[in-house]
């Protein structure tokens, strides 16, 4: 891959950066998922901080990710045609009335989900990743042979 990683982008960037290139390069998705910040240090030219944690998740058929991010602000729900970000705008918009509802999430998922009126098939199992100060995950595009259409309609926003 040519294009340069985006050391002064914004973290979107840098992850989609990472995404494409995990979908188009094999063995970086391999050394990616094997040690993240072995890989990260070595895309960013410097050691990563031993008390800041890296987890990369390689998605499984079936499951959708929630990223409920240490800033409180997802990806604006019309960035992405990501199921997990989707849900992740969806809880975000419903917090500002409702500030337990990520504890609900995390408590209740699919129940929770269901009151905010995103309905989840019976086949798809919805994880929460919580990101904290020093924590940090990065949910990679699913091999092209396992994508799925997108469940969460855009009309809920």
């Amino acid at each position: 891959m040519s294009e340069a990683f985006p050391i002064t982008g914004t973290r979107k960037e840098m992850e989609q950066w990472l995404r494409d290139r995990a979908q188009e390069d094999a063995d970086f998705r391999d050394r990616l998922l094997r040690d993240p910040r072995a890989t990260a240090a070595a895309i960013a030219g410097h050691p990563i901080p031993e008390e800041i944690e890296l987890h990369v998740i390689d998605p499984e058929p079936g499951k959708t990710y929630v990223l409920h991010r240490i800033d409180g602000t997802p990806l604006s729900s019309t960035d992405s045609d990501d199921d997990g970000d989707r849900i992740a705008a969806i809880v975000h918009r419903e917090s500002f009335d409702h500030p337990a509802i990520w504890y609900d999430v995390l408590t209740n998922c699919k129940a929770t989900l269901e009151l905010i009126g995103v309905s989840v098939p019976d086949d798809v199992n919805v994880e929460v990743l919580t990101e904290t100060p020093t924590r940090f995950f990065l949910v990679l595009s699913p091999p092209l042979a396992q994508k799925r259409a997108p469940w969460v309609p855009a009309s809920q926003f």
